[in-house]
């Protein structure tokens, strides 16, 4: 009984994209629900509030900027924009993942085939 080394390395290589693929799946499904934070690519640096000017001059331009400012933090939350960016990128990820564990496999099923 010999050991055939193609069907040895065909069956490895099957079963290691088939992890990569459910190892894939699995943290996508622990980020999406929530129960892991995504992995931080893009981080949102914290804005620093200026100080009020103590000369006591009324400035009618910086005033309205700060309105808007302020409203535009309520409408959105301040790391609205970094999330969805993160969670972009591990889509991103999470599909070439996909893709290169499918590949693979196919490449184990062609060793197995022979």
């Amino acid at each position: 009984m010999t050991i055939n080394s193609k069907r040895v390395l065909g069956w490895l290589l099957v079963l290691v994209g088939l992890v990569v693929i459910f190892w894939d799946i699995s943290a996508s499904y622990y980020y999406f629900t929530a129960k892991q934070e995504f992995p931080q690519v893009f981080i949102q640096p914290v804005a620093e509030q200026k100080a009020a000017s103590s000369s006591g001059t009324f400035d009618p331009q910086a005033l309205a900027g700060q309105i808007i400012q302020e409203q535009i933090g309520q409408l959105i939350p301040a790391n609205t924009v970094s999330l969805l960016l993160n969670m972009s990128a591990w889509i991103l990820f999470a599909t070439f993942l996909v893709y290169a564990g499918g590949k693979v496999v196919g490449l184990g099923m062609g060793f197995l085939k022979d």
